[in-house]
């Protein structure tokens, strides 16, 4: 995971129960999503940016689809109605490529961050193949898993707790 801003570099995963509540919501969006694709949802919360990704790792590949979306975290807004909004507008780039079925071509998406607006929210979008356990072993094994994931994650949880929203929209 490549954030947009140079400066994000302390970071925290949003919390693993938020996220498998989005992938089962998106699994009953996506009910007819084929056996072979393994759905990716992933987050994770720097102190000025929020970068989302919902992915998809094909089943004997090594490289997976992500629809990843960043955000400047704004103190106007509730953190959880910027994660939906992020979590939105992934949701409708990975649709559109899921609805493309065998014609869905991924050179069409930015492989670098691109700006955009979605429902009036400025946001980054890019597309990338990392795949996520292949990187997370390899943090593992380089030592940089535990480095890179420096700061308390507390707080993120607490505004996440607090919200009122319990699902995405």
């Amino acid at each position: 995971m490549n954030p947009k801003l140079s400066t994000s570099i302390q970071w925290t995963h949003l919390p693993s129960e938020f996220l498998e509540q989005v992938h089962a919501s998106l699994l009953k969006l996506w009910p007819a999503l084929p056996e072979n694709l393994n759905l990716i949802v992933e987050g994770w919360v720097f102190p000025e940016e929020l970068v989302v990704r919902i992915g998809f790792l094909e089943k004997g590949r090594l490289t997976q689809a992500n629809f990843e979306i960043s955000k400047e975290l704004s103190k106007k807004q509730k953190i959880m109605d910027q994660v939906e909004t992020c979590f939105d507008a992934a949701f409708t780039s990975a649709n559109e490529y899921l609805t493309a079925g065998e014609s869905a071509n991924p050179h069409v998406y930015p492989r670098i961050w691109k700006e955009l607006t979605h429902k009036g929210n400025p946001l980054w979008f890019q597309f990338s193949t990392e795949n996520s356990d292949l990187e997370k072993q390899a943090n593992q094994l380089l030592g940089a898993e535990n480095s890179l994931m420096n700061f308390d994650d507390t707080a993120v949880t607490a505004d996440l707790d607090n919200s009122d929203s319990d699902h995405l929209h």
